[in-house]
C-alpha cells in the first residue's frame, strides 16, 4: 500500500520563460488575465492561440458589415436590402481567401449579413464611428479595443458589438461581463488615436448593446440583443479594479508567477495543454439552453459523438439531434447516438 503525497493545485512553479513587457494591453488580453492569468500569459505566448472558424467567421461578419454600415452612410440611407448585404459578404468572403470559411460557416455569414440588414434602420444623425479604435492610459500600459459601432442619442453613448456565436448570453451576464464595462470606460475616457478625439466627451451614461445578427425575434422581427447600462460612477468602480488587475499583471511579468484558476472559461483557453491543471481536473462546461450546446458541440466534437442528456438536460439533447439540416453544428452524420436518462421529455413542447 503506498501513501500519497498532497498535490497543490493552487500554487504553482514560475513559468520557465516569461513574456517580455508589452506596450499595450488589448481587451481580450486582460479579459482573460481578469479569469485566469495564466491563460493571459498563454494567449501572450502564443500570439492570440490558434486560429478557429468560429473566429474566421467572426472576421468576415464584421468586414461585411462595416461596409454595409460605411456605404448607407456615404449614400444617406437609413436601410438596406437583405440581398444587398448578401452580396457585400459575398464580396468580402472572395476577397479573403485567408480565412478557412467551411461552406455552412458561409452560409451562416450570408444569413446574418441579410438578417442585420432587413432588421437594421441607422439614424445616421447618431452615429458617430464605425469600427472605433480606442486606447487609454491606465497604470503605465496603453489599454485598447474597437468599438463596431458607437453612437449618441438622447445624452447616452450606444456602442453596439456584433456577436456572430450560437450561445446567447442573459442579460446579467453582459451587465456584469469584462468587455461592456472595458468598452464603456474606454468610451468615457479614452482617445482615437490618430485624432486624439473623445467620443465620451461630456457624457455620463453608456449602454453596451450585444447583438446576435443570427437571430431575429419571431414577432417584431428585430435582432435579438441583450444590453448593458452603466454611469461614469459604476465605471470609475470598474476602473479601480482594473487597475488593481494592471498592477497584479504588472507583477507577473516581474516573478513569472501566472496564476491558474479553473472555470468555465478553460473552454477559451489559447493552450489548454500547457494548462498547469491537470486536465481532468478542470471545470466540465455545462448548458443550459439548445444554443449554448450547439456552441459547445461545434467547438469541441472532432468525430460523431454520443450525445447524453439526463433529466432537464434531456430536452436540450433531444432538440440537438431534432434539427440536424437546420443549424450547421449539427449536420446529418454528425451525432452518432443519443442516450436519454429520465428526460423531462414535456419541455420540448414549445
Amino acid at each position: 500500500m503506498t501513501t500519497l503525497a498532497p498535490v497543490n493545485l493552487r500554487d504553482f512553479p514560475p513559468v520557465e520563460s516569461n513574456i517580455e513587457r508589452p506596450d499595450t494591453l488589448s481587451q481580450t488580453l486582460l479579459a482573460k488575465h481578469d479569469k485566469c492569468p495564466r491563460s493571459a500569459y498563454l494567449y501572450r505566448k502564443y500570439k492570440g492561440g490558434t486560429g478557429s472558424v468560429q473566429m474566421d467567421r467572426g472576421i468576415a461578419l464584421h468586414e461585411t458589415l462595416e461596409r454595409a454600415t460605411n456605404l448607407m452612410i456615404e449614400q444617406g440611407e437609413q436601410t438596406m436590402p437583405g440581398d444587398i448585404c448578401r452580396e457585400l459578404a459575398d464580396a468580402v468572403m472572395a476577397e479573403r481567401t485567408d480565412l478557412v470559411l467551411p461552406t455552412a460557416e458561409q452560409d451562416a455569414v450570408r444569413l446574418m449579413s441579410w438578417n442585420w440588414a432587413e432588421a437594421t434602420v441607422l439614424d445616421l444623425t447618431t452615429i458617430v464611428g464605425v469600427e472605433v479604435p480606442l486606447q487609454m492610459e491606465i497604470g503605465g500600459f496603453t489599454l485598447t479595443c474597437r468599438i463596431d459601432r458607437a453612437e449618441i442619442y438622447g445624452g447616452i453613448l450606444n456602442l453596439v458589438d456584433y456577436k456572430s456565436s450560437l450561445a446567447i448570453r442573459r442579460g446579467e451576464e453582459v451587465q456584469k461581463g469584462f468587455q461592456g464595462q472595458f468598452y464603456g470606460l474606454a468610451a468615457l475616457e479614452g482617445v482615437v488615436p490618430e485624432t486624439g478625439f473623445g467620443i465620451g466627451a461630456g457624457v455620463n451614461d453608456v449602454n453596451f448593446t450585444e447583438t446576435y445578427p443570427r437571430y431575429r425575434d419571431e414577432e417584431s422581427g428585430a435582432l435579438i440583443s441583450r444590453l448593458g447600462i452603466w454611469n461614469r460612477s459604476e465605471l470609475h468602480d470598474f476602473k479601480v479594479s482594473l487597475e488593481r488587475n494592471i498592477v497584479a499583471f504588472e507583477r507577473s511579468l516581474e516573478t513569472g508567477d501566472w496564476p491558474a484558476r479553473d472555470g468555465s472559461w478553460c473552454s477559451e483557453c489559447p493552450a489548454p495543454a500547457e494548462c498547469p491543471i491537470p486536465a481532468h481536473l478542470r471545470s466540465i462546461e455545462t448548458v443550459t439552453n439548445q444554443a449554448e450546446a450547439e456552441a459547445v458541440f461545434s467547438r469541441v466534437t472532432r468525430r460523431p459523438p454520443i450525445v447524453l442528456g439526463s433529466s432537464m438536460g434531456g430536452p436540450i439533447a433531444l432538440l440537438l439531434v431534432r434539427r440536424p439540416l437546420r443549424t450547421p453544428p449539427v449536420q446529418s452524420g454528425r451525432i452518432a447516438a443519443q442516450l436519454l436518462l429520465s428526460p423531462a421529455r414535456d419541455m420540448t413542447a414549445e
